[in-house]
């Protein structure tokens, strides 16, 4: 039998001597690895923060100013977080916290960083402080960036002029193509005139079509339009107290339509009609491819209201007055003379920007946070928001469907072949996979209109469920602009009887009636959900807004 011999003690210290040596190398140098790894995370992510920060500085032009101006800004990491700028630490078990301060000096931009990190023992594991004192102060506009001494500054161009009838009157804009153009609350205006006290704008929509008034009395006070513009309309501009002034608008009647009102019927609005003095002082560039109501009427009439008519330089038209017809609105607003302009030069390609309308929308922003009138596609067809209600962002087509036949027999929306196609077939094969926006319980007022009748606001009788369906009489955007639109049909039977005609929109912006059985063109409306958010685009015509679902 083999005598096994094992280790004796002295090889044993031996070895472990040299393991212990060997930890004493390998600890430190793992540990510093480790460090070292540990450090190249913090500092890539300080870089990601950096890159996150100087992105929500695009969005914050309104308080860091432009590139002649300064501005500093605060963000938290977790509202860069939130608002998914930047992710969390990719370290589980590593919680940080901090701020991101942005600076603005005429156009450079410098972002400071404060950054803490702890595990989870609550062990601070990083810390990087760049800054050290609570000075940070946002962009307070000039005076010589308001909007009227804007446009004293900047000029109209050579295609238009300024031009003061009188020592009392306002200064107007007149010629064929003044460079007054401003982009506000998702809408184009155009300056028409100003004084010390407001500028006054029009929009270059038409707006809808409605009565003038619910009864023969031609006074614009208190009218069915009037109560509209100021019930309906205003109050989807955005913050209209911060950006309108109430100032007096006269609507006293006038002897010719281009000779000045005589003061005795003066309203106070932020919202009106131009009067058709106004109307002709402006030039050729408010003619369009359709006509509009102003606010005024023929002195010694009691029948005879002025429209603002197309082809002419500024030409205008006395029309006897029916108020069971419909006439199209185009609003006029004023606006306070030192309203801030972010950018533009006034032009219709560079339009004025006002302070809080820039077209710099952060991504993930909720489409129902935003304002009437802005641009959106859903499977790249062009639509625009009507207004915002319980959430849900009300959208109609820009343009029209082919024409259609609104049924055989009914009048009612809810039972109508158009119904069925528009929320079957239409929808499955015209959407993509945008149908994932649309909410699919929304719910359609096709009240019984008779265009005799007031124009009524509300839903007082008729609701209809479903995901798709047309625009009510008086909504936002449901007027005829003329040109390639045509006749659209509405969701609205001009009587409850199932031989009478639907209401439908013709090409002078007015209302009229076809039979259910006409051929007539199709602008879907439907209610978008309320987690549909932006994910790219700036909201106007040019770049409308690209959606998804949060």
């Amino acid at each position: 039998m083999k005598n096994k011999k094992g280790f004796s003690l002295i090889e044993l210290l031996a070895v472990l001597v040299i393991i212990g040596l060997l930890l004493l190398v390998v600890i430190p140098a793992v540990s510093r690895l480790i460090t070292s790894n540990d450090e190249k995370d913090y500092n890539n992510y300080l870089t990601i923060i950096e890159a996150g920060a100087t992105s929500y500085a695009d969005y914050q032009v309104d308080n860091l100013g432009g590139s002649n101006d300064t501005g500093c800004v605060e963000v938290t990491l977790e509202e860069l977080i939130e608002e998914e700028y930047i992710k969390e630490f990719n370290h589980s078990d590593i919680t940080c916290s901090g701020k991101a301060r942005l600076n603005n000096n005429k156009g450079n931009l410098d972002v400071s960083i404060n950054l803490t990190c702890v595990n989870d023992k609550g062990e601070e594991t990083f810390k990087k402080e760049e800054i050290t004192d609570g000075t940070c102060v946002a962009f307070t506009p000039r005076d010589d960036d308001g909007l009227k001494n804007k446009l004293i500054s900047n000029g109209v161009g050579s295609s238009g002029n300024f031009s003061r009838p009188t020592s009392t009157s306002d200064t107007y804009i007149k010629g064929s193509n003044p460079n007054n153009y401003v982009w506000y609350s998702g809408k184009m205006w155009r300056i028409v005139s100003y004084n010390d006290d407001y500028v006054k704008l029009i929009s270059t929509d038409i707006i809808t079509s409605i009565p003038r008034n619910n009864s023969a009395n031609l006074a614009y006070a208190n009218s069915t339009v009037d109560k509209w513009l100021t019930n309906v309309f205003l109050p989807t501009l955005k913050d209209h107290d911060k950006f309108l002034v109430n100032a007096n608008w006269d609507v006293s009647p006038t002897g010719i339509p281009s000779s000045a009102p005589n003061g005795n019927n003066v309203i106070q609005r932020k919202v009106a009609l131009l009067n058709s003095y106004d109307t002709s002082k402006m030039g050729t560039y408010l003619d369009t491819e359709y006509q509009w109501l102003t606010s005024n009427y023929k002195q010694g009439s009691s029948s005879t209201i002025r429209i603002a008519t197309r082809g002419g330089s500024g030409s205008l038209s006395d029309r006897a007055y029916n108020y069971r017809s419909y006439y199209a609105i185009r609003p006029a607003i004023t606006m306070k003379v030192d309203t801030y302009v972010l950018s533009g030069s006034g032009t219709a390609s560079n339009p004025y920007i006002l302070e809080g309308n820039s077209t710099n929308i952060a991504p993930n922003t909720l489409l129902n946070t935003r304002v009437s009138g802005e641009y959106l596609y859903i499977n790249n067809v062009k639509y625009r928001i009507i207004n915002v209600s319980n959430g849900l962002t009300k959208v109609i087509t820009v343009d029209k469907l082919p024409t259609i036949s609104y049924d055989s027999n009914t009048s009612r929306y809810s039972t109508s072949s158009l119904y069925n196609y528009l929320n079957n077939s239409w929808y499955n094969n015209s959407l993509g996979t945008d149908k994932n926006l649309v909410e699919v319980n929304g719910s359609w007022c096709d009240n019984v209109i008779d265009y005799f009748e007031e124009y009524n606001s509300g839903c007082s009788i008729d609701y209809t469920t479903g995901k798709v369906g047309l625009p009510t009489l008086g909504d936002i955007f449901s007027a005829n602009t003329g040109g390639s639109i045509g006749n659209f049909w509405t969701i609205n039977p001009y009587a409850n009887d199932n031989s009478t005609p639907l209401m439908n929109i013709v090409t002078t912006s007015s209302v009229s009636t076809a039979s259910i059985t006409s051929s007539v063109s199709v602008r879907p409306v439907m209610y978008l959900k309320s987690n549909v958010a932006i994910s790219s685009g700036e909201g106007t015509e040019d770049s409308p807004f690209r959606l998804k679902l949060n």
